[in-house]
């Protein structure tokens, strides 16, 4: 399992403490990250050094839709 950190930006502009996910891979650690529904206008997800992904609350609730 690898350990991934989530940070948000808030409607305000705050950005969050990170919180931790574990997932085996990237796409696990997104899918996890989307089915918890966290509210932000902004979240990077973070590996380490590296970023895996970021993305804008537009586009997760349009994903989220068509998924439906």
């Amino acid at each position: 399992m690898a350990k991934y950190l989530v940070y948000t930006l808030d409607a305000s502009g705050r950005i969050s403490l990170p919180e931790e996910v574990l997932a085996e891979d990237d796409e696990q650690a997104l899918a996890l990250i989307r089915a918890m529904g966290v509210n932000y206008r902004r979240c990077e997800i973070w590996n380490d050094h590296r970023m895996v992904a970021a993305l804008d609350a537009a586009a997760s609730a349009q994903s989220s839709d068509e998924a439906a």
